[in-house]
């Protein structure tokens, strides 16, 4: 009886689990929809909020009944509930362009429309931005120039959204290298926004705008020109506007070593208050927002405003009365800390000897400068650490200028060769030939050498002469060289493309040097004028081979000189920080053996361009 009773308990235990476990089973009467139909449940709804290409967390207890979306009873959410939707950071399926394009060579292109829109366009080529208001949107640049869309200074209202910006590794102008996918030399915010960005070294560099909702990845990481590791920066800013950078709900990807020029996800530099940055992703061990040593910024994170001060330990750092402290524990702690001084009881005993210590420490550089000059020491110290990439580049004028010289066989020759360095500037090299053409002295050609960038329809006139290199040096000095070497002329004179000749300026020139005891080389006077036409001043100053060691006042533009082997600009890749520029280079060397002398009557119409691809005017 026993074993009966027990067995009978058994078999009630299973039926009553059955009947609890009955109406869950998916292919019962419980899982049909409505009464009398045996028609399958309507889909459950995805959620207003879910973002494209993403489905619905499952539910932690794996109940079939919520899987399904059963119409009994609702179930509530475990607490073991997916992330909200703002942690599903940007991929490459969230980002980039929407429709379907197809690839076109276009080259290098420049915008010069205000308010142009670039819709749907997959671009082989780099974009120059000339004008204001300029959206581009559900395209696609793939670029081996300097960079992906450059908006150029004096212009703003840039916007580029669901795009895609990418690099052709090993063919860009850095050494194999293509350095910037977005670049804002603008004076207004750039926004970037929904965009797939790969392959460059600095992915974004501004510093002003807002980036959004992008992806950047797969940063690549090359020598430069000078031998040195590129650094590497997902977003890089500079600071230096006044406007805001935001940076909000991206993924920035940096997994480059630290040996291979990796700096940070995102880099800031010289940055004032007021950046902020929302949610954002590291990858396992990458690199976050960084504060640059000695310099003091702020950032606001969910709305939590934040103090960065130098990483130096406390003990090290100099607080002054009235400091504004860090918040949370840090800055408790560092309250609680007494304020330390250099000098507590003599403040002005301790800058004063620490103002004695500089001018000690700065003596012998003062000395130097005073027997020879800065702009010399300048150059020696240029010529010391540019020389390997000097040495390149010397290879590659070689190269060019015997390529070059068999198709132009044989050489151009006339009594004065005009030698115009041109880079992207179709318009104003046109201005420029023409004005070299409409010289009163007919007796010269007119080489034009292009720096690896396309040559536009020219004059159709027999003594102009035009070449294009194989590829983009970016230096200026190269450029020229290979137009001396193409030609055979007794003179050689230098304009720039952007720049124009007086009718009478080779006359003048050629006036003085074909004189009995004329010189080796003469210089005219610059007129300068501003981009909107205006005139700026006259600039027209002696020769004085001893105040050129501290003062620029030379160009080559207003310069004509008599052809040897010491007339050659110098090859170093001289980028707007290094100073001198090869144009005081050149002059300077020249009149270390020959005899230079300076017409005081303008010849030359010097543009003041901020937008220069080789120099910069600061004045």
């Amino acid at each position: 009886m026993t074993r009966r009773r027990r067995l009978t308990a058994c078999l009630a235990l299973l039926l009553t689990a059955a009947c609890s476990t009955g109406p869950a089973r998916t292919d019962g009467p419980a899982a049909s929809g409505p009464a009398g139909s045996g028609s399958p449940p309507p889909a459950r709804a995805p959620s207003a909020t879910a973002p494209p290409g993403t489905s619905a967390a499952p539910s932690a207890t794996g109940s079939p009944s919520a899987a399904t979306g059963s119409p009994s009873s609702p179930v509530p959410p475990p607490a073991t509930s997916a992330a909200p939707v703002e942690a599903a950071f940007p991929d490459a399926r969230s980002t980039g362009p929407r429709v379907r394009l197809t690839p076109k060579s276009t080259g290098d292109l420049s915008v010069r429309t205000d308010g142009a829109v670039i819709k749907g366009q997959d671009i082989t080529g780099s974009l120059d931005i000339y004008a204001d208001d300029v959206t581009i949107v559900d395209s696609r640049i793939t670029s081996a120039n300097w960079w992906g869309v450059n908006l150029r200074p004096g212009h703003h209202g840039l916007r580029i959204l669901h795009s895609t910006i990418t690099a052709v590794p090993g063919e860009g102008p850095d050494n194999g290298g293509v350095n910037y996918a977005v670049s804002n030399m603008g004076t207004s915010s750039v926004e970037v926004g929904w965009c797939d960005i790969s392959v460059f070294g600095n992915a974004l560099s501004m510093g002003q705008g807002h980036i959004h909702d992008s992806y950047v990845h797969d940063l690549v990481a090359f020598r430069n020109n000078g031998g040195e590791w590129q650094h590497l920066d997902a977003v890089i800013s500079g600071g230096g506007n006044d406007g805001e950078l935001v940076i909000r709900h991206n993924t920035l990807l940096n997994p480059a070593p630290v040996d291979r020029g990796a700096s940070a996800a995102v880099g800031l530099r010289r940055h004032r208050p007021g950046l902020r940055h929302g949610d954002r992703r590291q990858p396992p061990g990458g690199r976050g927002v960084r504060p640059v040593r000695g310099r003091r910024g702020c950032h606001r994170h969910q709305g939590h405003r934040q103090r960065l001060l130098d990483p130096l330990p406390p003990e090290q750092r100099l607080l002054r009365t009235g400091h504004r402290l860090e918040r949370g524990r840090r800055g408790q702690r560092l309250a609680r800390e007494p304020v330390l001084r250099r000098y507590p009881g003599r403040p002005r005993a301790g800058r004063l000897r620490k103002r004695i210590m500089r001018r000690i420490v700065r003596a012998p550089w003062e000395l130097l400068k005073h027997a020879f000059g800065w702009i010399v020491l300048f150059e020696l110290r240029n010529k010391v650490l540019l020389l390997p990439s000097a040495l390149r580049l010397r290879r590659l004028e070689n190269a060019e200028t015997r390529r070059l010289a068999a198709a132009l066989a044989p050489p151009p020759a006339a009594l004065v060769a005009t030698v115009i360095a041109t880079h992207r500037r179709p318009e104003q090299l046109r201005a420029a030939v023409r004005s070299a053409l409409a010289q009163t002295a007919r007796d010269q050609v007119v080489v034009v050498v292009d720096d690896g960038a396309g040559l536009p329809e020219l004059p159709d006139d027999p003594r102009l002469f035009a070449v294009s290199l194989s590829r983009n040096t970016g230096v200026a000095g190269v450029v020229r060289n290979v137009g001396i070497r193409l030609t055979r002329s007794r003179y050689v004179a230098f304009l720039d493309d952007d720049n124009l000749w007086e009718p009478d300026h080779l006359e003048r020139a050629l006036a003085v040097l074909e004189a009995p005891g004329g010189p080796d080389g003469v210089y005219t006077a610059l007129r300068r004028v501003l981009p909107d036409g205006t005139e700026r001043d006259v600039l027209s100053v002696p020769f004085d081979r001893r105040r050129a060691a501290r003062e620029s006042f030379l160009d080559t533009n207003a310069f004509v000189a008599r052809r040897d082997g010491s007339l050659h600009f110098s090859r170093l890749r001289r980028t707007p920080r290094v100073l001198p520029r090869e144009d005081w280079e050149l002059i300077r060397r020249y009149g270390r053996g020959h005899r230079v002398r300076h017409v005081p009557h303008p010849t030359v119409r010097y543009l003041v361009n901020p937008g220069s691809f080789y120099t910069t005017w600061s004045g």
